[in-house]
Protein backbone atom coordinates (compact mmCIF):
# COMPACT_ATOMS: atom_id res chain seq x y z
CA UNK A 1 0.00 0.00 0.00
CA UNK A 2 3.08 2.30 -0.13
CA UNK A 3 1.63 3.62 -3.26
CA UNK A 4 -1.67 4.55 -2.54
CA UNK A 5 -2.30 8.24 -1.50
CA UNK A 6 -3.79 9.35 2.39
CA UNK A 7 -5.95 11.32 1.66
CA UNK A 8 -7.75 8.95 -0.74
CA UNK A 9 -8.06 6.38 2.28
CA UNK A 10 -8.13 9.48 4.48
CA UNK A 11 -11.42 10.61 2.89
CA UNK A 12 -12.62 7.21 2.89
CA UNK A 13 -12.85 6.48 6.35
CA UNK A 14 -13.27 9.97 7.92
CA UNK A 15 -15.43 11.91 5.28
CA UNK A 16 -16.96 8.47 4.17
CA UNK A 17 -17.14 6.56 6.93
CA UNK A 18 -16.15 3.89 5.17
CA UNK A 19 -14.68 0.70 7.44
CA UNK A 20 -11.39 -0.56 7.14
CA UNK A 21 -12.91 -4.21 5.83
CA UNK A 22 -14.70 -1.97 3.37
CA UNK A 23 -11.72 0.00 2.43
CA UNK A 24 -10.31 -2.89 1.43
CA UNK A 25 -12.52 -4.02 -0.88
CA UNK A 26 -12.54 -0.91 -2.74
CA UNK A 27 -9.11 -0.96 -3.22
CA UNK A 28 -9.39 -4.40 -4.03
CA UNK A 29 -12.04 -3.64 -7.30
CA UNK A 30 -9.83 -0.37 -8.15
CA UNK A 31 -6.55 -2.45 -8.54
CA UNK A 32 -7.36 -5.89 -8.93
CA UNK A 33 -3.99 -7.19 -9.86
CA UNK A 34 -2.52 -5.62 -6.71
CA UNK A 35 -1.23 -7.25 -3.55
CA UNK A 36 -1.25 -6.31 -0.11
CA UNK A 37 -4.60 -4.91 -0.18
CA UNK A 38 -6.32 -7.05 2.70
CA UNK A 39 -7.87 -5.75 5.63
CA UNK A 40 -4.71 -6.12 8.01
CA UNK A 41 -2.73 -3.79 5.65
CA UNK A 42 -5.71 -1.50 5.15
CA UNK A 43 -5.55 -1.50 9.34
CA UNK A 44 -1.62 -0.90 9.39
CA UNK A 45 -1.67 2.07 6.75
CA UNK A 46 -4.27 3.70 8.79
CA UNK A 47 -2.32 3.43 12.31
CA UNK A 48 0.83 4.18 10.04
CA UNK A 49 -0.73 7.41 8.91
CA UNK A 50 -2.98 8.79 11.98
CA UNK A 51 -5.96 7.70 10.25
CA UNK A 52 -9.05 7.57 13.05
CA UNK A 53 -13.02 7.38 12.27
CA UNK A 54 -13.64 8.72 15.73
CA UNK A 55 -12.28 12.06 15.91
CA UNK A 56 -10.35 12.16 19.59
CA UNK A 57 -9.86 14.81 21.96
CA UNK A 58 -6.55 15.83 23.48
CA UNK A 59 -5.95 15.81 26.92
CA UNK A 60 -6.18 19.23 27.15
CA UNK A 61 -9.43 19.58 24.97
CA UNK A 62 -10.93 17.37 27.36
CA UNK A 63 -10.05 18.86 30.27
CA UNK A 64 -11.46 21.87 29.22
CA UNK A 65 -14.98 20.54 28.48
CA UNK A 66 -15.34 18.64 31.46
CA UNK A 67 -14.57 21.42 32.87
CA UNK A 68 -17.08 23.58 31.03
CA UNK A 69 -19.79 20.67 32.24
CA UNK A 70 -19.24 20.49 35.37
CA UNK A 71 -19.77 24.49 35.31
CA UNK A 72 -22.70 23.97 33.96
CA UNK A 73 -24.74 21.44 35.51
CA UNK A 74 -22.82 21.68 38.93
CA UNK A 75 -21.21 18.01 40.67
CA UNK A 76 -24.61 17.51 42.56
CA UNK A 77 -25.95 16.37 38.90
CA UNK A 78 -22.95 14.94 37.18
CA UNK A 79 -22.91 12.70 40.64
CA UNK A 80 -26.95 12.13 39.82
CA UNK A 81 -26.13 11.45 36.15
CA UNK A 82 -23.39 8.96 36.88
CA UNK A 83 -25.12 7.21 39.45
CA UNK A 84 -28.61 7.18 37.11
CA UNK A 85 -26.17 5.27 34.09
CA UNK A 86 -25.02 2.32 36.54
CA UNK A 87 -28.19 1.80 38.02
Amino acid sequence: MDDVSVEFVKDLVVTQRKTHFEVSLLLKEAYPDRRGLSLRSVRRFCLKNGIHAQNRLSNDELEQCTKEVVARVGIHGLFVLFVKNYL
